[in-house]
């Protein structure tokens, strides 16, 4: 039966599995034998897809990025095309994150922190991140305030030391998205 299970979909079901150990357990009870039990695959079908615990751990970082991207570009077909969009769109798909993906990215991100390997795919991420800041031109100060925000909250929240209530966090969210509406023209 679960030879007839795509190997996007094994992927897939590997990840979640990964992600569910990390939560509950931390990224060092992170094992393919664990993985065995969650998943009902083999250990070799494991392997297979990911040959190492690095390798797993940084798909799972990957997958963490490509969530909050793609999130990103549904948001932008949403919103008004407007002030900083590319802005907009960051502030909005943070705010958005749920419980269960704040709980997974701070398990991942803490076995990355351990890792300069893992933690190179989220540099390239942030990369990107500054690049498209820059290309803002004289709104890039502007641009990068917010994103540093942003993320100064994601970071807090991660570290679970934000007492944000949700009439201030919603509040903050109007603010930044006001701030990339009105650019400096």
């Amino acid at each position: 039966m679960l030879d007839s299970i795509s190997p996007q979909t094994k992927k897939t079901r590997i990840l979640d599995a990964a992600e569910d150990v990390v939560m509950s357990l931390g990224a060092a009870h992170l094992t393919f034998d664990e993985l065995v039990k969650q998943t009902g695959l083999s250990k070799g079908g494991i392997l297979y897809h990911y040959p190492s615990k690095k390798a797993l751990l940084r798909a799972m970082v990957q997958r963490m990025i490509d969530s909050f991207e793609e999130k990103r570009l549904r948001i932008a077909e949403e919103i008004e095309q407007t002030g900083l969009v590319g802005v907009k769109t960051y502030i909005l798909a943070s705010f958005e994150k749920s419980d269960r993906y704040h709980q997974s990215s701070t398990a991942v991100m803490a076995a990355a922190a351990n890792d300069p390997e893992l933690l190179e795919v989220v540099k390239e991420h942030y990369k990107r991140n500054f690049a498209e800041i820059r290309a803002f031109g004289k709104n890039s100060v502007l641009a990068m305030l917010i994103f540093l925000a942003v993320d100064g909250v994601w970071m807090l929240d991660s570290l679970q030391l934000c007492t944000l209530d949700e009439i201030e966090r919603n509040d903050l969210k109007r603010l930044l998205l006001n701030m990339a509406d009105k650019k400096n023209n």
